[in-house]
């Protein structure tokens, strides 16, 4: 019976989806991938045979075409793609076979079947062979289409409180007395950025008295490292002149005072025409006291951050101590039994460790716990928590995570320990890698508590000591 039903699925469906289901079925990196991001259309592509490429049928769907009507071609995508958006995400392709670290990731456009543009987020990423050649590209489509359309609607509310902006600072010459009443100093300069007007907090800010600053150019009033450089970006500016915030990072800009002394400023631009050309209102707001708190609340926040890793992390193998993991496990335990979610849990202790501090001293029993302890991280995912539990002793919890799953990652543990000690001169003495026994359960009833699951796992990890050692019990 089962033959049969796989033999009416295998004609049913595209071998391309047949073959990335299965591909899904044995390596979890692709199931996490998947996972991780809700999405609007799924695709896989023979890179080994371009012309075959298979689009979920949401991906249609979200476009208004009917999926059985669409050919699994990558030229029935192709067709209905914005063509600068074509060879956009054609260059990141490319760059990306090339380079894994490259990423496929761009926003292109769609022509909806109604003829309304839908933009479609599109990520992917290449499925390598031995030697490392692309052999397919899995991706993903997230429609963003009311982002844009919002975003849309926000460059218009912006460009609107622009114009205003700037009828404000054209009505500054006009009024002296709102020229004066502006917080913030206002430095009125010409099209050869000669300063040609300022108010009294330009005085004081700067130093120097309003005849005097009428004397001088806005490039004396920066740093002499960068009076090139902000000379050519003023030209720059006056050849597309627009209100906006000057600088890319206001906290890096700087000015001059007469004395020689230099302050950290934001300066906002305001472009107008006059009869004499065009004109430029900057108006400046000295930040160097809020720079010098935001770089103390930095310093604070790094500090925090320092007490809060020694509070929580075990220093000589860097995963977390055993407090700070049993806080992390109990909650993440409590939030699968919420949810009725898979969990399961993981007990592993060095092999012989004992012996290692007896034979060669405490010293090298402590580069081995290190050791193990960076293996285990570069082993598990990002959301499981590894914590060292006793002296030699490590506990793993894997959320949402099946029995299947989590004896994948002891293979993987094991498998990334025996690579550790293949690669050392003495495995089994000075500066070899230990092995690891293991312990593994899942979630039993709903009224375990982890204490109980721990025990259950900490019970197989002695069963795998007496049974052979290196290797998992579950």
């Amino acid at each position: 019976m089962r033959v049969e039903h796989l033999d009416r699925k295998e004609k049913s469906t595209h071998y391309l989806a047949r073959e990335l289901a299965e591909i899904i079925r044995v390596d979890p990196e692709l199931f996490d991938f998947i996972d991780r991001y809700v999405f609007d259309g799924l695709w896989y592509w023979n890179l080994q045979k371009p012309e075959d490429e298979w689009m979920s049928p949401q991906f249609w769907l979200t476009l208004g075409y009917a999926p059985e009507e669409k050919k699994h071609l990558a030229a029935e995508w192709q067709d209905i793609i914005d063509p600068d958006d074509l060879l956009v995400a054609q260059q990141n392709f490319e760059q990306h076979c090339k380079d894994p670290g490259h990423p496929y990731d761009q926003i292109v456009r769609y022509t909806h079947q109604s003829g309304e543009t839908v933009w479609l987020r599109c990520r992917g990423f290449a499925i390598r062979d031995a030697e490392g050649v692309a052999t397919r590209m899995l991706g993903i489509h997230t429609n963003v289409s009311r982002l844009k359309h919002i975003e849309e609607r926000y460059k218009k509310i912006i460009a609107t409180m622009d114009r205003v902006y700037a009828d404000l600072r054209v009505a500054l010459d006009e009024s002296e007395q709102l020229f004066e009443t502006i917080p913030d100093a206002i430095l009125q300069v010409d099209q050869d950025g000669r300063i040609v007007k300022s108010n009294s907090r330009a005085t004081e800010m700067f130093g120097y008295s309003a005849s005097h600053l009428q004397e001088l150019t806005v490039e004396d009033l920066v740093p002499d490292a960068i009076r090139i450089k902000h000379s050519k970006l003023r030209h720059r500016f006056q050849d597309a002149p627009e209100v906006r915030e000057m600088g890319n990072d206001a906290m890096n800009l700087s000015a001059v005072t007469k004395s020689g002394k230099e302050i950290f400023v934001d300066i906002r631009l305001s472009p107008y025409n006059t009869k004499y050309g065009l004109h430029t209102i900057a108006v400046v707001r000295d930040i160097t006291e809020r720079r010098k708190m935001v770089s103390r609340l930095k310093a604070q926040e790094e500090e925090e951050q320092k007490l809060f890793k020694l509070s929580s992390t075990d220093s000589m193998t860097g995963v977390f101590n055993r407090g700070y993991f049993l806080e992390l496990a109990n909650r993440a335990h409590h939030q699968g039994e919420r949810y009725d979610h898979n969990f399961c849990v993981m007990m592993l202790d060095v092999d012989n460790f004992k012996s290692i501090n007896d034979r060669f001293g405490h010293a090298e029993g402590d580069r081995a716990l290190t050791q193990i302890g960076n293996i285990l991280k570069n082993s598990v995912r990002k959301t499981d928590i590894i914590g060292r539990v006793g002296g030699e002793e490590f506990a793993i919890v894997l959320p949402e995570s099946s029995i299947d799953q989590g004896v994948v990652l002891a293979d993987k543990i094991l498998y990334n320990i025996e690579d550790a000690r293949m690669h050392s001169d003495d495995p089994d003495g000075l500066g070899g890698c230990p092995t690891l026994s293991i312990g593994l359960v899942a979630k039993g009833d709903e009224n375990e508590t982890f204490n109980e699951l721990l025990y259950r796992a900490d019970q197989l990890l002695y069963k795998a000591k007496h049974t052979g050692k290196a290797k998992v019990v579950y």
